[in-house]
């Protein structure tokens, strides 16, 4: 048997985990607004993350609902 000579090395690594969720009744440009505000704010953290929700918005409207457009297009 041989033997193993590796060192673990104590790595620290920062995460955002954030979690979304916009009503199906709620402003959708409201949303967009927040939201991109919000993702402005975890761009200049310079942290990585991941980011996961329910946005209740039809995108398969984006030709034919300006708020799923704008939200698309964002």
């Amino acid at each position: 048997m041989g033997t193993n000579n590796q060192t673990a090395k104590n790595v620290t690594l920062k995460y955002i985990v954030g979690g979304i969720n916009r009503h199906s009744n709620g402003n959708i440009d409201l949303f967009t607004d927040v939201l991109e505000c919000n993702l402005c704010k975890f761009r200049q953290s310079n942290t990585a993350g991941i980011i996961a929700g329910d946005i209740n918005i039809d995108l398969s409207k984006y030709n034919e609902h300006l708020c799923a457009t704008n939200y698309v297009n964002t």
